[in-house]
């Protein structure tokens, strides 16, 4: 499959090819380190392993953008869920509220929507990348071999969990998702490092969930969303997109843990 857009190239696996729908069909041995999705069926009753990463929107403007969607679309071992941030386009529905001082209900949904223009934008950039707007579509997606980016405005506008208010912003609704998916692992990629020193394959690193509230890394109505469940929560900044990438592929959480307890 071709990617359009900035040169980024496809990362398929050897001994994979596509068929006309977009899956993924054998064409020769596998090899030795296994096939680019050997974990997608796991488990009891071939439940799907979810893993969801968050792409903010400040990486738009760090140069950064495309080396991060090379490492999500690169080898891993679980199904990827991508969800955007707002990016640009959530400043400008800002921008515009501050201007004509319409109601931060309103407000929330435009920037709702800020997300879904940043996840357009982001499958513009790479092929393998595949909007979805519904759960079935999602599944449907990671199953055939592609990596579904949210569109989330038609599974969280009206739901009486999920308040209209700048607070909830899209680190919030990620979570929301994680556990609406039985997600296992919810990564937050971030343009700023959550700790010094990390390599982004450091299981042993933590950083509670507070400190990076108070320092306006992650919104501060994350933890509602996130507890419960045993959803393991990372974040990893600039320094950590090597590592990154080779934790996906490893199926290891990459980056600094998130405590969201104490």
């Amino acid at each position: 499959m071709k990617r359009r857009a900035l040169g980024l190239k496809s990362s398929g696996a050897a001994g994979t090819s596509r068929d006309k729908d977009g899956k993924r069909a054998a064409t020769g041995p596998a090899p030795s380190d296994g096939p680019r999705w050997p974990s997608f069926l796991r488990g009891k009753a071939n439940r799907l392993v979810m893993w969801v990463v968050k792409l903010g929107g400040s990486l738009a403007r760090n140069g950064q953008l495309c080396s991060w969607i090379q490492a999500v679309t690169g080898p891993h071992h679980y199904a990827l869920t991508v969800v955007p941030g707002g990016g640009p386009f959530a400043d400008r529905v800002r921008d515009m509220q501050l201007r004509l001082q319409f109601d931060d209900s309103t407000a929330h949904k435009m920037a709702v929507l800020a997300m879904e223009q940043y996840g357009l934008m982001l499958a513009g950039l790479c092929s393998e990348l595949v909007p979805v707007s519904s759960k079935a579509a999602l599944l449907r997606v990671s199953r055939n071999g592609n990596i579904p980016i949210w569109l989330p405005s038609r599974m969280v506008f009206g739901r009486d969990d999920i308040p209209g208010e700048w607070e909830v912003t899209s680190d919030s609704l990620a979570a929301w998702l994680a556990r609406h998916l039985k997600a296992t692992c919810l990564v937050l990629v971030k343009s700023v490092d959550p700790t010094s020193g990390d390599s982004g394959y450091n299981e042993h690193l933590s950083v509670p969930l507070l400190t990076l509230q108070e320092e306006g890394i992650i919104d501060c109505t994350f933890g509602t969303f996130a507890r419960g469940g045993g959803l393991d929560v990372r974040c990893v900044g600039p320094s950590s997109l090597t590592g990154f990438a080779k934790a996906l592929e490893r199926g290891v959480a990459p980056g600094t843990k998130v405590l969201l307890t104490g």
